[in-house]
């Protein structure tokens, strides 16, 4: 796994989203945020920068600054259908399930709230220790595409 800059994100490689929004987690990644098959995850909407999302684990998430989420009665994520989009201060969330081999689905219409469509190329990026980011474009994207050895998953 690169350093993309001195000082900088490491990358796991690269994933495609399919036509029907599945996309692969690189392996050490998998690994790394110690995902599980049936695993379910939160989706959270990128930087204004990277664009993408991150996800995380419902378990690390209840243990975060971040575990508003899940509390809050009036929008409780996992309250939801799965890949259905809520908006929330400012942010785009949904869950979604690990299936085996890394893999999970997210719905085309979500995707697009997220900035992306079937076929774009995700950029799996080590996050903070919460949660596995997919960035698509900004300064991230441009140092990344000058490392050819990055796996496309």
């Amino acid at each position: 796994m690169p350093r993309l800059v001195k000082g900088g994100k490491y990358a796991f490689g690269w994933s495609n989203v399919s036509s029907t929004g599945r996309i692969k987690i690189p392996p050490e990644a998998v690994s790394e945020y110690n995902l599980k098959t049936a695993d379910k995850l939160i989706v959270i909407s990128g930087s204004k920068t990277s664009g993408g999302f991150s996800i995380v684990k419902i378990d690390k998430l209840k243990s975060s600054f971040l575990s508003i989420i899940l509390d809050d009665d009036e929008t409780n994520i996992l309250k939801i259908p799965m890949g259905q989009p809520l908006k929330k201060n400012l942010r785009v969330l949904c869950w979604t399930i690990l299936y085996k081999d890394g893999i999970f689905f997210l719905p085309i219409n979500t995707l697009k709230l997220f900035g992306v469509s079937p076929g774009s190329r995700l950029l799996a990026i080590r996050g903070s220790g919460l949660g596995l980011g997919f960035a698509f474009k900004g300064p991230i994207i441009n140092e990344a595409e000058k490392h050819e050895e990055l796996e496309i998953f």
